[in-house]
């Protein structure tokens, strides 16, 4: 394994994101750092990635399993090691170091995902993106209670949806994603909390921008 100290530039967009004070319990919800509490030490959250575009030679569909490992707190340390692996190619990518502490690092890795594909798809700073999405958390949303089937049995889950660029007054500078929601799916009855992320441009059909990350299992060491 070779790993990764920083996850994709998320270290700063992490930071910023603890920094404000948010303005309702749907931001609070969604960066609850007490999101791995209810997860068994030794147990392995896995996650599916899968990404599609307009233009795969502008930016590159994904479909990937992603796995977050939660250990044991290292000695001296009061929070448990949290590391989250998946394959590129050939290679095993190890982003590490994590702790449990700062919530789920799923909704880290989403996010910088999400704000890179953006810029990289508009032509637009990645900066601006990221800054851009802050403040639709800043701004606030609603939190629409949902009732889903998972695994055969029912999941009640908190539905919460952000329109980063809503009131963005240059919209046709982000072609396509002028309307993009970032959609999450919460639930504290799974572990992690997280059960989906996905953000969706303002296309209709298949020729659009679509990103998410889904919870399809856990499994505990030993099994």
């Amino acid at each position: 394994m070779k790993p990764i100290i920083r996850l994709l530039g998320a270290a700063s967009l992490c930071l910023t994101l603890a920094g404000p004070a948010f303005a309702d319990d749907a931001s609070d919800r969604v960066f609850d750092t007490g999101q791995l509490d209810n997860v068994k030490t030794g147990t392995t959250l896995a996650f599916t990635h899968i990404r599609e575009t307009h233009d795969a030679n502008l930016l590159p569909a994904v479909e990937r399993d992603i796995d977050v490992a939660v250990g044991e707190k290292p000695e001296g340390k009061e929070a448990r090691e949290v590391i989250v692996s998946f394959m590129e190619g050939e290679r095993e990518v190890t982003l590490s170091p994590f702790t449990d502490d700062g919530g789920n690092p799923m909704l880290v890795f989403f996010l910088e995902s999400v704000a890179k594909a953006v810029a990289k798809s508009t032509g637009g700073s990645p900066f601006y993106i990221k800054n851009r999405i802050i403040e639709a958390f800043q701004r606030g949303t609603e939190i629409s209670p949902v009732d889903l089937v998972r695994d055969g049995a029912p999941l009640k889950v908190s539905r919460i949806v952000y329109s980063p660029f809503a009131e963005e007054k240059l919209k046709d500078r982000l072609k396509n994603f002028a309307d993009m929601k970032i959609v999450f799916l919460l639930s504290e009855a799974v572990p992690g909390g997280i059960v989906e992320m996905r953000a969706v441009d303002g296309t209709d059909d298949e020729t659009g921008f679509r990103e998410s990350i889904v919870l399809d299992g856990v499994a505990e060491t030993g099994e």
